[in-house]
């Protein structure tokens, strides 16, 4: 007996802390790296469907992947498991882009949560080829692939979803024109008794528009306007001839149907013959894998304690010390952060992310250690044009304005939205190079293509100053031939006196001022606060640009040079933002110039 009651002790206590620690476990395929809690079976499988429905989107869709970054799945056991890092109180899965990883995070995996995968991918292959549907349509082709499945050698989807279609004619209905204007920060996007909704109507209005026998021939028109950044009420007034309540009609009269149509691809669901080892995770990696999830704000103490606990543990790894870097520039600490990034980067950080916030970070101020970051981050990255511009710029710093030349002359031109940067860097290299006639040519293309006050003023500088005739700064040393006075040295040379206007405007000085970097986008929001933020839609998604003191921004494009704004989303205005590096994480960048746009 007491030999049994020590075996179920021993039971109990084993059972606890496998409760409390749960085990972690890693799975890498040619395509996606996953983490799990979950059983070897069930994360093999969930690995096997990702590598199908790649292969399923690669094979199929037009638009092919334009940002081919490592893809990390994680996986939890149970709901409990999953709870502290749920995006909102109703996600099962979520995806989120990185700049070095895309991560797709599920509460199950296993074959019975296929739907979910393949929903999440979806997001995921909208994000890489550069599409910006709005919410409603992003998630309502995510639901619409969802039910992809094989049939006789062809793919099926647009199945009916009998848990979306009950909740559609069993719930409150929410008209059409609310559901087109929902965006990520909308109740109907991130509250549980209202989200509903908003994915069931997305989700039908979708399936609408491109399976019904009425609006299917102008579906795909419509849903490139869209994604281009038409407003979707306005597409869909103009392309289907109809005003938004009718379209709401025709969809609750849709929903009550009982017949849909589905749409097939002649394409197969490739069967994966590989077998995927699975070895324990190390633990301190799934602590960082954990820390990045729960990265959000208002938890920046708990995670720095954390994080330097991981440092102590582990003090010849560079994440920790990037990850503190982070959480000191949010809360404004840019020395302290300049300091952890350079232990991170001397420790062998290659992440791109951080090599190109900390190379601008440090461009003035220590521009040959942003040379070695930024040349490092163009090795790993040579596509990236905004790079090498950067690198021209902090090599100029440093005082190379022939390697600066060379790096600008090596992208074979510059892009008129380049142009304000990028021939900007150029003029003053010319200049401090002292090549007068190629820094005049710049300095024309600089004035043609500047988009703000600031850029002008700048370019015609430089005109300004190459207008005037050559001067040289002549240097004489005295010949001693008799004794000279007491406060005179024999040995030292005179320079000839200039005016103060010469002295300030040299190839030198004026080589020191680098055009500011420079976005342009949509005008989404004006968030209030302290500070206030410009929030930007731009090609590359949205932007974030604090506003440190209102009045010494330049405004341009307005009459008054003033703009009186309100607090909230804005009328989407072309709008381009000059900025300065950011002091937090919490931005892009401090605003120094907003110039509407005709």
């Amino acid at each position: 007996m007491r030999f049994l009651a020590a075996a179920c002790i021993l039971a109990l206590f084993t059972s606890s802390a496998s409760a409390a620690d749960p085990r972690w476990i890693r799975i890498q395929s040619p395509n996606f790296e996953l983490y799990s809690t979950a059983s070897e079976r069930s994360a093999r499988e969930t690995l096997e469907e990702f590598e199908q429905v790649r292969a399923f989107f690669l094979n199929t869709l037009p638009t092919k992947d334009q940002k081919p970054l490592p893809v990390r799945i994680v996986t939890f056991n149970s709901v409990k498991e999953y709870a502290p890092y749920r995006l909102n109180e109703f996600a099962a899965a979520y995806y989120y882009p990185g700049a070095e990883r895309d991560t797709i995070v599920m509460s199950h995996g296993g074959s019975e949560n296929f739907p979910t995968a393949i929903h999440e991918y979806v997001h995921l292959v909208v994000q890489h080829a550069g599409l910006k549907p709005p919410p409603w349509l992003n998630e309502g082709l995510a639901e619409f692939y969802s039910t992809l499945r094989p049939l006789g050698g062809k793919i099926v989807v647009g199945d009916i979803i009998p848990g979306r279609l009950a909740g559609l004619r069993a719930d409150n209905w929410v008209p059409l024109s609310v559901i087109l204007a929902v965006d990520q920060d909308s109740p109907y996007y991130n509250e549980k008794n209202k989200a509903g909704s908003f994915y069931n109507e997305g989700w039908a209005l979708t399936h609408m528009l491109s399976l019904s026998d009425e609006y299917r021939p102008k579906w795909k028109e419509f849903a490139a306007a869209v994604i281009k950044g038409k407003d979707a009420a306005e597409a869909l007034t103009q392309i289907y001839g109809k005003p938004v309540a009718t379209i709401d009609q025709d969809l609750q009269y849709y929903i009550r149907g009982t017949r849909f149509l589905a749409g097939t691809f002649d394409a197969r669901l490739e069967k994966v013959n590989q077998t995927f080892a699975a070895e324990p995770a190390p633990m301190f990696d799934v602590k960082l894998l954990l820390l990045d999830l729960t990265d959000r704000l208002g938890k920046e103490k708990d995670a720095e304690e954390q994080i330097k606990k991981m440092s102590a543990e582990q003090p010849s790894r560079p994440e920790p010390y990037a990850q503190l870097g982070y959480l000191a520039w949010r809360r404004g600490g840019t020395g302290e952060a300049q300091e952890q990034f350079a232990k991170a980067f001397e420790l062998g950080d290659h992440s791109t992310r951080m090599l190109w916030d900390y190379g601008r970070m440090i461009e003035s101020s220590r521009p040959d250690e942003a040379v070695k970051a930024l040349n490092e981050l163009t090795a790993l990255e040579p596509a990236r044009r905004d790079v090498k511009i950067e690198l021209a710029a902090a090599l100029l710093n440093a005082k190379r304005p022939e390697d600066s030349v060379s790096t600008l002359l090596a992208l074979g031109g510059c892009t008129p939205e380049e142009a304000p940067r990028c021939i900007g860097v150029a003029t003053y290299a010319y200049l401090k190079l002292n090549d007068r006639v190629k820094a005049a040519a710049t300095a024309e293309l600089y004035q043609k293509y500047a988009k703000t006050p600031e850029d002008q003023r700048r370019a015609q500088e430089v005109l300004d100053y190459l207008k005037q005739p050559e001067r040289r700064v002549t240097v004489t040393k005295r010949v001693q031939t008799a004794a000279p006075p007491i406060d005179d040295d024999p040995g030292r040379p005179t320079v000839a006196r200039r005016s103060a206007k010469e002295t300030s405007d040299t190839p030198a000085t004026l080589a020191q001022r680098i055009p500011p970097l420079s976005a342009s986008g949509a005008f989404a929001e004006l968030i209030c606060g302290n500070p206030a933020k410009v929030v930007l839609e731009t090609a590359d998604g949205k932007k974030t640009f604090a506003i440190e003191d209102p009045n010494r921004i330049t405004i341009t494009g307005r009459e008054t040079g003033t703009a009186e704004l309100s607090c909230g989303p804005q009328k989407r205005t072309p709008i381009r933002v000059d900025f300065k590096a950011p002091q937090s994480a919490n931005s892009d960048g401090i605003v120094m110039a907003i110039h509407f746009e005709p």
